[in-house]
């Protein structure tokens, strides 16, 4: 098996993962507000886990490259799948980063304020 034939299944198998679904899962049981609020000691953990999350989605990015460069006309249907699905997966953890990111700073600013402060 030739090396872009690997790399299309390196790709495949992270970028549209059809066992047990991928970074899909992940987002879905690490990154909702329901996670963080039962496992706050987990919160230093998430923050490392999002930057990895980010990272893999750019070398994943770095990987669609060259296998596009590479993968010749016969490939061509795949690598244009993955290039999509990558694309979906990539705002999908943007946006479940994000909405995770504000519903804690929400939580943060209200958990702050005492309301037996006297007021001015």
């Amino acid at each position: 098996m030739g090396i872009v034939n690997r790399l299309s299944q390196q790709l495949s198998g992270t970028i549209d993962a059809a066992v047990n679904g991928g970074v899909k899962e992940y987002i879905k049981a690490f990154l909702q507000s329901d996670y963080i609020d039962m496992h706050p000691q987990d919160e230093k953990t998430l923050v490392e886990f999002r930057i990895a999350l980010k990272n893999q989605m750019q070398l994943l990015e770095k990987g669609l490259s060259v296998f596009g460069e590479n993968c010749g006309e016969k490939l061509r249907p795949l690598h244009s799948h993955l290039v999509q699905s990558h694309q979906q997966v990539s705002m999908q953890i943007r946006k479940s980063i994000e909405k995770f990111l504000i519903q804690r700073k929400a939580k943060k600013s209200t958990s702050q304020v005492r309301p037996n402060s006297p007021s001015v």
